[in-house]
């Protein structure tokens, strides 16, 4: 794990995990974390488990927070 600065100059972790070839920015530094709580059907949650389970991602967090990553990404939006 290693920090980048993304396009605006806002520094980042960037880390790669084993058994995957994508790099994935993690947590923007000195940001503050906040808990939320929400449902999900029980077959994405077995996928996501299966995920860490092979060492695509280290938590469930951090899998959750690459998709919602890649989201914001799609659709552009700033400050995140």
């Amino acid at each position: 794990m290693r920090w980048l600065n993304d396009t605006t100059g806002a520094p980042f972790y960037f880390a790669t995990f084993k058994n995957c070839n994508s790099h994935i920015g993690v947590v923007r530094e000195k940001e503050k974390m906040v808990l939320i709580s929400f449902h999900l059907p029980k077959s994405y949650v077995d996928v996501i488990d299966e995920l860490v389970r092979r060492g695509v991602y280290p938590s469930r967090s951090e899998a959750i927070r690459a998709a919602l990553r890649e989201l914001v990404n799609k659709y552009k939006l700033d400050g995140v």
